[in-house]
């Protein structure tokens, strides 16, 4: 067996990645073998534009497999190949695997990935870890502007959708909705903003729901709304 590092040229690029430095273990001479790499963007440009624009260099020979990968190791850490431009490595070596630390994924990748993983269910261990894992983690405030930026006019795809509509909450959770929320008072600020946000919208309710009534059992009025849910047969005067 022969184990050996190598440099692919592209003689003809496509754009700025020209490189590719690999090790590889063949049964035939270095000189003879005909193996280009193992990166997949790389292999995908070969099947599009052949290998006839290629060069292949021989770098070193080594006794040992183990030495041909610690020879790669050292030269993609020389040239960080993983997010070298000129280079078609995706990852630098290491003795274990491949490290892809401060390599950008396409979005086409990233699309792939997440339609493979799409619809499919986590397990309640697996919830439990990815909570454990984000737990008491801080965002920062460049962060936060960053998010708040990509998913500027973008829609919500929980817009339109109501999540608990129609769901019967029990008397404790409602028990504790109210004891969360009695007491609050909004700040005139707080006040101001929502008014600003409302300003020149329509309203959302029919105006039916805005239309005053009269409980009959404590003859008070208000909002159609309101009454409904605190009066009428759930006015304190029947209780």
């Amino acid at each position: 067996m022969y184990h050996y590092t190598y440099q692919i040229t592209v003689n003809n690029p496509t754009d700025n990645r020209r490189f590719y430095i690999g090790a590889r273990t063949s049964k035939v001479k270095p000189e003879d073998d005909m193996y280009f790499g193992s990166c997949r963007p790389f292999g995908k440009w070969q099947k599009d534009h052949g290998i006839s624009g290629l060069t292949k260099q021989v770098l070193a020979v080594w006794p040992t497999r183990q030495d041909a990968v610690s020879h790669e190791i050292l030269l993609h850490n020389c040239f960080n190949v993983a997010v070298n431009p000129e280079f078609w490595n995706q990852a630098k070596q290491t003795a274990i695997l491949f490290d892809t630390t401060g390599a950008k994924q396409s979005e086409e990748l990233k699309l792939q990935k997440s339609l493979k993983t799409k619809g499919i269910p986590k397990s309640e261990e697996h919830k439990a870890k990815i909570a454990a894992s984000n737990k008491g983690k801080k965002v920062s405030e460049l962060t936060k502007e960053k998010i708040s930026q990509s998913r500027k006019g973008k829609p919500s795809p929980l817009k339109g959708l109501s999540i608990n509509k129609g769901v019967p909450k029990s008397e404790e959770h409602k028990a504790k909705i109210g004891d969360a929320n009695r007491g609050k008072k909004r700040s005139a600020e707080i006040c101001k903003k929502y008014s600003e946000i409302r300003k020149g919208k329509k309203q959302p309710f029919s105006e039916s729901r805005y239309e005053k009534i009269t409980c009959p059992h404590c003859e008070k009025i208000g909002m159609k709304a309101n009454m409904k849910r605190y009066h009428f047969d759930n006015c304190k005067e029947v209780r």
